[in-house]
């Protein structure tokens, strides 16, 4: 599972960025949309709006693996993403992938 996203022209992810995409699972980011997740693999898109005047940007994302569906219900109920609005059925392992 995803747990959250940001966008940042430093290579390091501890240093703070104000272009979050997803934080505690709550999404920051109206443009974010899930994909249907597979066993070992979920998927989201974003439209990325330039707010860094540079050429290399990164993305950071912190992911949790989850072991079966009670783990990812336990999750959801303590973090902000409501069902509408997670991908389906999240499982086992997460990888992210973003859209340009």
């Amino acid at each position: 599972m995803i747990r959250s996203c940001f966008v940042s022209p430093n290579s390091n992810a501890r240093e703070p960025s104000e272009y979050r995409l997803l934080e505690n699972l709550c999404p920051h980011d109206d443009t974010l949309q899930f994909y249907p997740a597979t066993e070992d693999r979920q998927r989201f898109s974003f439209t990325f709006w330039s707010r860094f005047n540079v050429s290399l940007l990164f993305l950071h994302c912190e992911i949790q693996v989850l072991k079966g569906p009670s783990a990812l219900n336990q999750s959801v109920r303590r973090g902000g993403v409501q069902p509408s609005r997670s991908p389906s059925e999240l499982q086992s392992r997460g990888a992210a992938s973003a859209a340009d």
